[in-house]
């Protein structure tokens, strides 16, 4: 089984035109990226919808509101990442093999 998603820390973040598509696309994601095991943030969530203007060519943010959410997010996820490294350090991984996924098949 390839493991290339095993203990890879990620948040799920969905942006769409419509209101309901991007809720429905990230239960989908989170439930295959649960059977990865790959350690999923639960909260914040964050769902954008996403209008014209709201997101620049190069990448700005135009609504403040937005963009402070999306920055308290990283914050977040930045602490999330660190306990989920606190748990199972890279270093034991390198040393001892055990990545906590089990036997491969």
């Amino acid at each position: 089984m390839d493991r290339t998603h095993s203990r890879i820390s990620r948040p799920v973040i969905g942006a769409s035109p419509g209101k309901i598509g991007r809720a429905v696309g990230q239960q989908s994601l989170r439930s295959a990226l649960s059977f990865c095991d790959s350690p999923l943030m639960g909260a914040p969530e964050a769902y954008i919808q996403l209008t014209p203007g709201l997101i620049t060519e190069v990448g700005e943010v135009t609504d403040k509101g937005t963009e402070q959410f999306l920055r308290d997010l990283i914050e977040a996820f930045e602490v999330f990442v660190t306990r989920v490294l606190t748990a199972l350090p890279p270093e034991r991984v390198r040393a001892t093999g055990d990545d906590g996924a089990g036997p491969r098949t």
